[in-house]
C-alpha cells in the first residue's frame, strides 16, 4: 500500500488485513461451488498466506488482534489499548 490516505501506520495495518481477509472470503465462496478450480486454489492459498504474513506482522508491531493472539506470559495484554476497532484510537 504505497499511499497512506492520511492513515496511521496501524490503520495501515489493518486495512491490509481486511484487503487480505477479503479475497480469502470471496475466493472461499468461489471455490464453495468450483472446488477443482487451480487457479481459484492458487489464488486462496496465495492472498492466505499474505493475510497470515499481515496479522503476524500486525500484532508484532500493535499488539493481539483478538483474545487468541495473545502471549499472556507475563501479564494480560489482551486489554492494553487501543482496541482494534477504536478508529479514532488508532
Amino acid at each position: 500500500m504505497a499511499e497512506n490516505n492520511g492513515m496511521t501506520h496501524r490503520q495501515q495495518m489493518l486495512r491490509k488485513i481486511q484487503m487480505e481477509d477479503f479475497a480469502c472470503f470471496e475466493a472461499a465462496l468461489y471455490l464453495d461451488t468450483h472446488k477443482t478450480a487451480p487457479d481459484a486454489l492458487e489464488y486462496y492459498r496465495k492472498h492466505a498466506k499474505l493475510a497470515k504474513e499481515a496479522r503476524e506482522a500486525y500484532i508484532a508491531h500493535h499488539g493481539p488482534l483478538n483474545i487468541s493472539d495473545s502471549k499472556a506470559e507475563s501479564s494480560w495484554e489482551w486489554t492494553d489499548g487501543p482496541w482494534p476497532w477504536e478508529y479514532s484510537a488508532n
